[in-house]
């Protein structure tokens, strides 16, 4: 079985819409986290709030990216199974 995934990724291919959603989807999500937590620190003064951000920030943004990548790997939506040689990009 693991033999035939792999020699199948080579003809998966990921269209474009499912991409731009990917992406849009993250964005959203970031923003909303980011606001949050400006919020969250913003008692605290401004030198107080810009480091507190940048932490969190890198903490909960590679958690909740690992997270949003790995959900994404189990929506079909959007990958097709094509020749090789097509102009849409590979998902694999």
């Amino acid at each position: 079985m693991k033999r035939l995934r792999w020699s199948l990724k080579k003809f998966l291919r990921v269209e474009r819409k499912r991409s731009f959603l990917k992406v849009f989807g993250w964005r959203m999500i970031s923003i909303a986290l980011d606001a949050t937590i400006i919020y969250l620190l913003y008692p605290f003064g401004a030198l107080m709030t810009a480091t507190g951000f940048i932490i969190a920030e890198n903490i909960y943004a590679s958690i909740i990216g690992y997270i949003y990548e790995r959900v994404w790997t189990r929506i079909r939506w959007g990958i097709k199974i094509g020749r090789e040689n097509s102009h849409d990009n590979y998902l694999f």
